[in-house]
């Protein structure tokens, strides 16, 4: 039925089977550089709707319509009476789609005329949307507030691939907390995956900056994606021409405050955890978190928590955990098997930091753990817990009440979660670890 090449430069060559009553055409995508004959003379891109008009008034159609055979999908599409051919590609204005059922489906042509109504027309399909503040996209150029319109392009690379790397933090009060630390595993996951940042970090703050203060919001989340860029829809990084940044700032909207007073349930995953190599990268191939997440509503749980082939706890979709064990120390995963999580290296920096001060000045006060430590855990370590906390960007520090539906503790969230959680959520007010947007 043809042969197709996804080079987006390519140009279609026609050629005609005349069978009875009917003109079946096929399509073949060839490389730009080569042209073609369609049965009369040579047809380059720019000269294709020229032509195949020329070819359409040598037949002098007699039948009573005309039909597109698709050598993707085997669908059928027919125009009655007359075909006109509006973009180079040879698209009906009026057709029908006719699938493997035989049903008829509307197909209608978007082009630049109505592609702007079209997109505007989602926001009604799409409530999240409202939540979308402002992005800035290199591929356009600038920054837009219409959420319909914050689109990438397919080809892209972390489109199709996950090609590509991004980081979330929080903005309260215009602070964004931990803001340079965000930008440095940005980096680090780029050069990981071999994407080279066509920004300096001075300009990538100038950025976010600008895309933030847009939005007049105080409080938001931001996410920054560095992707390959687009290309062609090959698994080759070197086909794109280019990375490409996108900021978009989204709505403040803190977890659930019950669920801090009551906790959370956390189950076992039994997706595989990433192997240590990838899990070090904040890439957008999260097909195992997705995957996750999934599981946790599936099952019942609020979160899922990994652990890896050798029994050692991970990390759960996208928060870290940490421990406090029966010897009243705060332990986390070690970091050869987890991301390193800027809120939890941040958390633990307080944590040490209050005991370091207690012990200068000879403070008799229990903070409820006496040591700040990373280790290698398992399950066991987590079902004899004293307390257990998710910490993430969206979460500050959230108790883990229930694991496997067993209590953990005395099944409420203790002391050393809530001290935690306050030390946390004061830096973050106070702009210590953030730079003002």
């Amino acid at each position: 039925m043809g042969v197709v090449c996804t080079n987006i430069n390519a140009i279609m060559s026609p050629h005609f089977l005349k069978t009875g009553k009917e003109i079946s055409l096929q399509i073949l995508y060839q490389m730009p550089q080569m042209n073609h004959s369609i049965g009369i003379g040579q047809c380059r891109r720019n000269e294709y709707s020229a032509a195949i008009l020329i070819v359409f008034n040598i037949f002098q159609f007699s039948h009573s319509h005309f039909s597109f055979q698709s050598p993707e999908s085997y669908l059928t599409i027919e125009s009655q009476n007359r075909c006109e051919i509006l973009t180079e590609f040879g698209l009906l204005t009026q057709s029908k789609l006719t699938n493997k059922k035989g049903n008829n489906v509307a197909l209608p042509l978007i082009d630049s005329n109505n592609l702007i109504e079209k997109l505007m027309d989602r926001k009604k399909t799409n409530p999240h949307q409202n939540q979308y503040l402002s992005m800035y996209s290199s591929w356009l150029g600038g920054i837009t507030t219409e959420a319909p319109l914050m689109v990438l392009p397919l080809d892209d690379h972390m489109v199709h691939r996950g090609d590509g790397v991004f980081e979330a933090m929080i903005v309260r009060n215009g602070w964004a907390f931990l803001l340079k630390e965000h930008l440095k595993r940005l980096a680090v996951s780029a050069s990981k995956i071999g994407i080279s940042c066509p920004w300096s970090e001075t300009e990538l703050q100038e950025i976010i900056s600008e895309t933030y203060r847009i939005t007049r919001q105080s409080d938001c989340f931001v996410r920054i994606f560095l992707s390959r860029g687009p290309g062609t829809f090959s698994v080759n990084p070197y086909d794109s021409i280019g990375p490409q940044l996108h900021v978009i700032c989204t709505r403040y909207s803190p977890y659930p405050a019950d669920k801090y007073l009551s906790g959370v349930t956390l189950g076992r995953s039994a997706i595989p955890a990433k192997e240590p190599w990838f899990a070090q990268i904040k890439s957008c191939n999260y097909l195992h978190n997705v995957l996750m997440k999934k599981e946790s509503i599936d099952q019942g749980f609020d979160f899922m928590v990994a652990f890896d082939s050798q029994g050692h706890l991970t990390e759960s979709a996208t928060e870290n955990i940490v421990i406090l064990d029966n010897k009243r120390r705060l332990i986390r995963p070690e970091l050869d098997f987890i991301l390193k999580g800027t809120t939890m290296m941040r958390m633990l920096e307080l944590a040490r930091q209050v005991l370091q001060k207690r012990n200068q000045i000879g403070e008799p006060t229990d903070f409820g753990y006496t040591q700040v430590l990373q280790g290698s855990l398992r399950e066991v370590d987590i079902t004899s817990a004293h307390e257990v906390f998710l910490i993430g960007t969206t979460l500050n520090v959230l108790p883990v009440t229930r694991f496997q539906k067993k209590k953990i503790g005395d099944g409420m969230p203790g002391p050393v979660g809530k001290f935690l959680g306050r030390l946390l959520e004061e830096d973050i007010l106070r702009g210590e670890s953030s730079i003002m947007l």
